[in-house]
């Protein structure tokens, strides 16, 4: 009964994490369509999520017919069922063989399907699989220092990972063989010198009267507004295509690319609101209670607990929660005797801060962080909250500033970037405080949604392609030329620097994830 009650409550947590997504990605996505209708672009394609279906059926031709897809998914999905109750029930041996099974067994078995439908050679298949599971490993070293090794488990969770990532690959191969000129979701396979149209479909769509295609895609990975003539052509025609991306001003593609931060943006001012004028904001409490304790920490260490109240500090009496850090940050990493009270029963202890790792932002007197970063010695222990109720007005103003906050703390970052090791988080870290969230109730939710979409406003607006922000860089280069665009080797270079930018960013977000989840650092 417990087992099925976790299960549940996992599977609320996917719920969630999907309308998070989805809800963050249209409305970023509905800031480039209706900037892109307000200048007279042509918008062939609305679509959330990524990735659609494959269609066209290609077994037709094939010597031997193969087994029914959907008695492989059925298989595959009891397997991962199976897999995650066993991980519940602590069966490690079982749990590692389903591991096995999913990380192995089952890809390669899929791989062998996908290859053969798509008449590729096996060297394909294997070629994919070793790239994936290879990154993969290498992903672990990193990540862990070399010490996820030694758990066979971290081995087959990161393998099973990499596993999925490489048959998507395999999946979608026909849409690398789009031609230029054929609509999205077209592609196609050889055999021989027969050339088979492959056609992959959304989840759900239909098309307005002006002819764009609003669709519901497969994946939970992102979303798209496609523009007429976004493709930059050698010969430059782009700029010639009716409706098109290119053919508008700088200044105009440059306010259609800007709208999906702002968008974003926006809503996150919208969600913080919502969640402020409906329960109040969590404020830190300035008494000497501790709120919460960093697991492996001094102060986990020395058995202080969540809700202790602090009396004294090294024979210092203790009045506020300030005093508590001016005391740890001012030890030196010289042992302090604690005083506390817990459930109305006195207590001693010692503690002994550490050092930080990497320089953070020094917290002043009124529980706020200045300007200041430098290392200070912690024990792993935070303060209490509390919830402020707050009038609509003030509601509003929190609401607008909060997101001009989370801009300046990740510039802060920039500025730091030993911090920033601990500070970035990807889709497993993500899908984590979406768990967290959906256990504690909506207030959490709500401000989990907002700070996604706030990030997802301000990364976008890094000048990097192809995010938005490097695409405006571009269209401001252009606004200088007088309009003239720039030439299509120095746009090929910008995307390609870029790309690399960007795959980089996400391996060491992903490196960060992997870390976190397999125990690592």
């Amino acid at each position: 009964m417990e087992s099925l009650q976790t299960l549940l409550q996992y599977a609320m947590t996917a719920v969630n994490f999907m309308i998070i997504i989805t809800l963050l990605v249209f409305v970023h996505e509905l800031g480039h369509f209706w900037f892109a209708k307000l200048f007279g672009m042509k918008v062939e394609s609305f679509a959330v999520m990524v990735g659609g279906i494959r269609k066209t059926d290609l077994e037709v031709g094939l010597p031997k017919k193969m087994l029914p897809a959907r008695i492989v998914g059925l298989a595959y999905g009891l397997t991962l069922l199976g897999t995650a109750l066993c991980a519940m029930q602590d069966l490690r041996a079982a749990y590692l063989a389903g591991l096995f099974l999913l990380a192995f067994v089952f890809p390669v078995w899929i791989g062998w399907r996908i290859n053969t439908l798509y008449r590729l050679p096996i060297t394909q298949l294997i070629k994919t699989m070793g790239i994936a599971y290879a990154a993969a490993l290498g992903i672990l070293t990193f990540s862990t220092r070399g010490s996820g090794f030694s758990d066979a488990a971290s081995v087959l969770l990161i393998c099973f990972y990499a596993s999925i990532v490489a048959l998507l690959y395999l999946y979608y191969q026909p849409l690398s063989n789009k031609l230029d000129e054929s609509e999205m979701g077209h592609g196609s396979v050889r055999e021989g010198e027969t050339v088979i149209p492959v056609r992959f479909r959304p989840v759900w769509y239909t098309t307005s009267k002006e002819g764009t295609e609003f669709s519901l895609l497969a994946l939970p990975l992102g979303g798209f507004a496609s523009m007429r003539g976004m493709a930059p052509k050698p010969d430059g025609s782009e700029v010639h295509v009716e409706g098109g991306f290119y053919s508008k001003s700088p200044f105009a593609r440059f306010m259609v690319l800007f709208a999906g931060p702002l968008f974003s943006i926006l809503l996150g001012s919208v969600l913080f609101f919502t969640a402020f004028v409906s329960f109040g904001q969590m404020d830190v409490s300035d008494e000497p209670i501790i709120g919460g304790i960093s697991p492996g920490m001094p102060a986990s260490k020395a058995g202080i607990k969540e809700g202790d109240k602090i009396l004294a500090m090294g024979g210092s009496p203790v009045t506020n929660f300030y005093d508590i850090v001016v005391a740890v940050r001012s030890s030196d990493g010289k042992p302090l005797q604690i005083a506390y009270e817990r459930d109305g029963v006195p207590g001693t202890t010692t503690v002994t801060p550490e050092l930080e790792k990497a320089a953070s932002p020094v917290l002043g007197p009124g529980m706020e962080f200045t300007d200041e970063i430098k290392r200070q010695y912690k024990f792993g222990a935070g303060p209490s909250t509390k919830m402020v109720r707050l009038a609509p007005a003030e509601a509003a103003r929190r609401a607008l500033e909060a997101p001009m906050l989370y801009g300046k703390q990740l510039l802060s970052l920039f500025a730091a970037p030993q911090r920033a090791a601990e500070s970035f988080s990807g889709p497993a870290a993500i899908v984590k405080e979406t768990h967290n969230a959906s256990q504690a109730g909506l207030y959490p939710l709500l401000i989990l949604a907002a700070v996604l979409s706030t990030s997802l406003g301000f990364m976008n607006l890094l000048p990097v392609p192809p995010l938005d922000g490097g695409q405006m860089m571009v269209a401001l280069a252009e606004m200088f030329r007088r309009g003239r665009r720039l030439s299509i080797e120095t746009q090929y270079t910008i995307t390609t620097v870029g790309a690399f930018l960007v795959m980089a960013l996400m391996v060491f977000v992903v490196s960060q994830d992997a870390g976190r989840l397999l125990g690592g650092k």
